[in-house]
């Protein structure tokens, strides 16, 4: 196509838009326009199937809802371009520039693009994103599912919603991008640049993570199941797990758990997670008294306000666990560990004894912490009194303002642990003399 059809074409496609006389659908499907300065282009709706815009200069052109199926963006300028709800199914965007470009809605899925071959045979177009550039970009609810996407920069991108599943993203650098919500169930993601991501709330089911970097990055309510975490930096990275992404059988459990403290264990079934992983689940408000949790593991879960009345939680790990204002009251957490633990305002007395009525019997049940870790954790008010507290290690604990009551602390180690509010320093205020001098 020469240049002067080319303005043609642009013109008539223009009038088209406008809906005035001599107005024509652009059509350059399988059109070869290697170099070209669109910039600034109108081409909404237009139809550009298999066409080769490589290396063209497209900056703040308009492609919103046009046809770019297999088109050939090899090297192209799309910067600050509009690309929303364009078809860009098996469009090759390899050493593309999209930075600041909208892709809002636009699919971008793995497509064939048939085309006749030299020896007048039909081969089918390879769809290739690798080595694409995207920087400040809308690609919120994109359709990418499958793309290739390895060795890529896509930072500082709104990719929030966006199908991401089964996609290549490996070695890609995604550092400070919007992935919250999106779907990247069994994506590769094998050293992939995460750091400061949002992935809150993201499908994670299945993805490959190894050696990918995740520092600071959020992970709060994502679906993490089957996610090997290894090899991965995890510095600074938020995980917290909403109930709802857990596995359906835990769900079950808590669910038939309720049930059970609702009726007094009449109905429903006693929960039982020895040796299950319920690390940096968000569980606050949840009450599994009498619940057996030995030996699971609890690091980073948040039990904020839960109530654990009576609950096996022995030999469990517990480093980082939030339990400010918790109930555990009758606890066993023997020889667990709550090292780095908030336990600000916890209750760990005793537990009143209840019939099978649900009423007191008038006996009484201590906490045992016979031989836990609590190193470095935070007890700021919190309630031990009666525990039983043998061996227990209190190293570098706040106890600031705690209740050990009949709790014998001869029997525990509490070096450096802080019992008193730090007095505050005085600052002597300067007398008249000095400050007329001054």
């Amino acid at each position: 196509m020469t240049p002067s059809e080319l303005v043609a074409v642009l013109d008539r496609h223009e009038r088209w838009l406008a809906d005035t006389s001599g107005g024509v659908r652009a059509n350059l499907a399988l059109q070869n326009l290697y170099g070209y300065d669109l910039h600034n282009a109108s081409l909404q709706k237009a139809k550009l199937t298999g066409a080769n815009l490589s290396h063209c200069l497209l900056r703040e052109a308009n492609l919103s809802e046009a046809d770019l199926f297999g088109v050939i963006f090899v090297r192209a300028d799309l910067m600050d371009a509009d690309l929303t709800h364009a078809d860009l199914r098996g469009a090759q965007l390899r050493g593309a520039n999209l930075s600041g470009a909208c892709l809002k809605n636009a699919d971008l899925r793995d497509g064939a693009l048939l085309k006749s071959d030299h020896k007048g045979g039909v081969s089918v177009a390879k769809v290739d994103f690798s080595n694409v550039e995207i920087v400040k970009a809308n690609l919120s609810e994109a359709n990418l599912a499958g793309a290739r996407l390895a060795e890529s920069a896509i930072i500082q991108t709104d990719l929030s919603h966006a199908c991401l599943c089964k996609a290549d993203l490996s070695g890609a650098n995604l550092s400070y991008s919007n992935l919250s919500g999106a779907d990247l169930s069994g994506a590769n993601l094998r050293g992939a640049n995460l750091t400061g991501v949002s992935l809150a709330g993201a499908n994670l089911s299945g993805a490959d993570i190894e050696g990918a970097d995740l520092t600071n990055a959020d992970l709060t309510g994502a679906a993490l199941e089957g996610l090997d975490f290894s090899s991965a930096n995890m510095d600074g990275t938020i995980v917290v797990r909403r109930m709802e992404n857990l596995p359906v059988a835990i769900q079950e459990i808590l669910k038939h758990h309720a049930e059970w403290i609702a009726s007094y264990g009449e109905q429903g079934i006693r929960a039982e997670f020895t040796n299950v992983d319920l690390s940096n689940v968000d569980l606050s408000g949840v009450n599994l008294s009498g619940a057996d949790l030995s030996y699971a593991l609890l690091a980073g879960a948040n039990l904020t306000g839960s109530t654990l009345v009576m609950a096996d939680l022995s030999a469990s790990n517990m480093n980082n666990v939030n339990f400010t204002d918790a109930n555990l009251s009758g606890c066993n957490l023997s020889k667990a560990i709550l090292t780095d633990g908030i336990l600000v305002n916890v209750d760990l007395g005793p537990a009143p004894i209840l019939g099978p009525d649900g009423r007191s019997t008038g006996r009484e049940w201590s906490t045992n912490l016979t031989g836990t870790n609590l190193t470095g954790a935070n007890l700021r008010r919190a309630d031990l009194r009666a525990a039983t507290i043998v061996d227990a290690d209190f190293t570098d604990t706040i106890m600031i303002g705690a209740k050990l009551g009949a709790a014998d602390p001869a029997t525990a180690q509490f070096k450096d642990a802080i019992f008193e509010e730090p007095e505050k320093p005085t600052v002597a205020r300067p007398t008249e003399s000095a400050a007329a001098t001054g």
